[in-house]
């Protein structure tokens, strides 16, 4: 599949799941009262759809711009990532210079990594929204009032995200490998 093609398949996937947070985000306030638990997007308790558009077109275009980055770079991948993911939890810190040419072999696998882990992030958050909206048990309510009893207030949101994002990061780690041979099986170079 051609680099572009899987470009436009993710920021597609992005923007319908961004469409679809705003949406079940809503569908709490108005149908269960719900308030907005992500502070930075809370006016009053409810979501402030301006700076959740604007938060979103800015994360879309850093995370499909470097997913893009990513991907036109493939073949770069450090092929002990492919053979053990794991080994790149431990080089984080890549984010910091992904574009540092020591950096690129370890950045291309993260970058990718945490653009799958950020679709599967936000698809857990519409289904807990949606969970809300409906007044169903979700996920997020009882997690959170867990931290906020071991935490101060000001932390709670960071904890509950690093507590959700970290396994998604890990699985997403798993899953590239896959993606990378799959996008670079017709180049003449194949890992």
């Amino acid at each position: 599949m051609h680099v572009r093609l899987y470009i436009v398949i993710y920021a597609s996937l992005f923007a319908l799941l961004a469409l679809a947070d705003l949406t079940s985000s809503l569908l709490g306030h108005w149908l269960a009262g719900a308030t907005e638990f992500n502070p930075a997007l809370a006016v009053s308790g409810r979501i402030d759809v301006e700076r959740f558009v604007g938060l979103n077109a800015l994360l879309g275009m850093v995370t499909v711009g470097m997913f893009g980055w990513a991907m036109a770079r493939a073949e770069r991948a450090d092929p002990s990532y492919l053979a053990a993911p794991w080994k790149a939890a431990l080089s984080w810190l890549t984010y910091l210079n992904p574009f540092k040419p020591a950096n690129q072999p370890r950045a291309v696998f993260h970058w990718i990594a945490i653009a799958i882990s950020l679709l599967m992030v936000r698809t857990m958050a519409v289904a807990n929204n949606l969970a809300i909206a409906f007044e169903l048990q979700d996920l997020l309510t009882p997690l959170s009032a867990a931290v906020a009893a071991l935490a101060p207030s000001n932390l709670v949101y960071m904890l509950v995200v690093t507590i959700l994002v970290a396994p998604f990061w890990l699985i997403s780690l798993y899953m590239v490998p896959h993606l990378l041979k799959t996008a670079i099986s017709g180049r003449p170079h194949p890992i």
